[in-house]
């Protein structure tokens, strides 16, 4: 199904909620007033497809679709079902263009005729990327001379250590755990667990940004929470999370705890720095990649450093074979620690981009782009600012059959090409690919399914 003419389907779209608004009083047409103009201003733009933005069109179907809510409880059912019909439109003119601006690459990238679960993942795809630049939108904007600034200070901090050269020095061994504390929880819809938290030692290397002072005191201390076999260790997976999660209830949905620890492992859900109960703002990942270099270099180094305390505490209990298995940006630092950890069996990485600095550039809305390139901050300097923590600056240690990469053919957060870089720099190990997106899996069951086989395959084997 194709909607060649998305200009019309936004003004159309404009003038239901308009009139939809109108027909429901004051407070009504009030509200739907912002809600019409937006839409107005898509399709007045230019014209053709290029004045399209799909994570736009998303926001504002979905803002759509809210204000049909609204008109249904005041009894103008109408009304609303008008207002879903347009939203549902403008979505799908969003969905045809995103398709159309970067279509599905890859293995089993085909798709033939109209896919409701393709179409549904990249509603969620866009309107993931249309909340993070509205966040953006919302926050004070950086001082680009001050940013442009700490990327030159990580760059040159970079050179003269050897780091670019030798990512690995930039991540020291952590010391055995002393005292952590552990104690039984519950998480909900999965059932007992232990939390298990301990003291991150990390120090951050740019002493020009404090990082403790920004993360706060939450984040000095590390969690994971644990589910485990009360007779003997069992081997075990340390699974992370990607951006924005950390919550052990959804992350253990995530990882499939239920169908890992049926197929004979334990399984540690480890909390990233600045996520979850560790973040000291209103929202999962506060200042993770907020703007400042020098706390995304401190971030990621933190997360390194923790999943490797953990990694050791667990090997000195018993576990005999450990494997990492991370999402998006738990994909990114599981790459890292199989680059520097000796001793794990496997391995395993979805959706996850072989640089921040190419999804920096991504995500960030065009006006801001345009002030950091005025300000000095290039493409280049970026890639050395971040070059500490670049996967593909290392070599992984996990020996080859233990690697597996899991992409998604549709993926509008990390392009199928970065997960093809890493693949490609690891030696073209295994690999599946999913006709779905970041956040919404063609085939979920087959992901799950592949990734116990390989964790069988190369955990058990060594037990």
């Amino acid at each position: 199904m194709k909607f060649r003419h998305p200009v019309l389907a936004h003004a159309l779209a404009a003038l239901v909620v308009a009139a939809a608004g109108l027909s429901g009083g004051v407070l009504l047409a009030f509200v739907s007033a912002p809600i019409a103009a937006l839409l107005a201003a898509q399709s007045v733009m230019g014209s053709g497809d290029s004045v399209i933005v799909p994570r736009y069109s998303v926001g504002l179907g979905l803002v759509s679709l809210g204000f049909a809510v609204l008109l249904f409880l005041a009894s103008h059912l109408g009304a609303a079902l008008l207002v879903v019909l347009a939203a549902a439109v403008v979505m799908a003119t969003a969905i045809d263009a995103s398709l159309r601006m970067e279509p599905p690459s890859g293995p089993e990238s085909e798709v033939d005729g109209f896919d409701l679960r393709l179409g549904l993942g990249v509603v969620a795809d866009e309107a993931l990327r249309c909340a993070i630049e509205l966040r953006q939108r919302m926050q004070p904007g950086p001082e680009f001379t001050q940013m442009a600034g700490e990327v030159r200070i990580a760059a040159d901090r970079n050179h003269e250590e050897g780091w670019i050269a030798r990512p690995e020095r930039a991540h020291p061994i952590p010391p055995p755990l002393e005292k952590p504390v552990l104690r039984r929880t519950r998480i909900a819809g999965v059932g007992d667990a232990e939390l298990l938290c301990f003291p991150s030692e990390f120090v951050a290397q740019d002493p020009e940004f404090d990082f403790d002072a920004m993360a706060g005191p939450s984040n000095r201390v590390a969690r994971a929470t644990l589910f485990r076999d009360s007779r003997r260790p069992r081997p075990t997976v340390i699974f992370l999370h990607d951006f924005g999660f950390g919550r052990p209830a959804i992350d253990a949905q995530i990882a499939d705890v239920a169908g890992l620890r049926s197929a004979g492992f334990d399984v540690a859900l480890l909390t990233l720095p600045l996520h979850g109960a560790r973040s000291s703002g209103w929202t999962s990942e506060n200042g993770f990649l907020g703007g400042s270099v020098l706390a995304t270099n401190a971030a990621v180094a933190q997360s390194v450093w923790d999943g490797r305390c953990l990694a050791g505490w667990l090997g000195a209990r018993g576990v005999a074979s450990l494997a990492f298995f991370g999402i998006g940006l738990g994909g990114y630092v599981t790459a890292l620690v199989a680059s520097l950890h000796e001793g794990l069996a496997a391995a395993i990485i979805v959706g996850t981009p072989a640089a921040l600095d190419s999804c920096f550039w991504r995500q960030m809305p065009p006006h801001r782009i345009a002030q950091l390139q005025n300000s000095g901050l290039t493409a280049h300097v970026l890639d050395h600012a971040w070059a500490r923590h670049a996967p593909l600056r290392v070599r992984p240690r996990v020996a080859h059959e233990g690697r597996l990469v899991v992409g998604n053919t549709a993926d509008r957060i990390v392009p199928p090409s970065e997960i093809e870089r890493l693949w490609q720099h690891w030696g073209q190990p295994a690999s599946l690919w999913d006709a779905g997106t970041h956040c919404l899996w063609r085939d979920p069951q087959a992901i799950r399914n592949r990734i116990v086989s390989h964790l069988k395959d190369h955990l058990f084997d060594t037990h």
